[in-house]
């Protein structure tokens, strides 16, 4: 079975699945978490789950001292109230077991920008400690990720298509493994 967790403040529609549950900045981080553990654990066995929201970007590059022109990710996902943070990563043991593989669509997540290594903006670091509170497989990308919205009739607002990986796509694992899967040229919008 699949589910989806959606931030709406990430534009968009999330492609129907067996579970969507829909998020904003008014929704508790560990209430969305308690609701997917809810879903999974009526299933025949683990999930597989995406998350789809903005990633944290800046263009303040803190260790250099400089503006930069492209953002520097690994700052955490906009996700729920509280936001996810390497501070509250913790609160995805509530999956511990129950979820298979995580994918994160969002920009820039999995981004560790020279001089980072063990800050508040290691994207590396936060998906490691993800997959190990997990017990799952955690996939996310470096790099700013483009999408695009296919409209329909019936559907206000357009289904969100990100329609392929920008960057480079890594693959954490609960043993702390980092591998990276994929590597892509840095797109444009689709």
């Amino acid at each position: 079975m699949h589910a989806i967790l959606h931030d709406l403040r990430l534009a968009g529609t999330a492609p129907s699945t067996d579970f969507n549950l829909l998020v904003n900045q008014t929704t508790q981080l560990v209430s969305a978490l308690a609701r997917l553990r809810q879903y999974a654990l009526a299933q025949s066995g683990p999930i597989t789950l995406d998350i789809m929201c903005h990633g944290f970007e800046s263009h303040n590059d803190f260790v250099h001292q400089r503006t930069v022109l492209d953002g520097i990710g690994g700052g955490g996902l906009q996700l729920c109230r509280e936001n996810l943070r390497h501070l509250n990563v913790q609160h995805f043991g509530e999956l511990d077991s129950v979820v298979s593989t995580i994918t994160v669509y969002a920009c820039s997540a999995a981004e560790t920008a020279p001089g980072y290594e063990g800050t508040s903006r290691d994207g590396q670091r936060l998906f490691q400690e993800m997959a190990h509170y997990t017990n799952a497989r955690i996939r996310a990308a470096d790099a700013t990720q483009w999408y695009w919205r296919r409209r329909r009739a019936i559907v206000a607002g357009g289904v969100i298509d990100f329609a392929g990986w920008d960057g480079n796509l890594y693959e954490f694992s609960p043993d702390g493994t980092v591998m990276m899967v994929e590597s892509h040229a840095l797109g444009a919008p689709r």
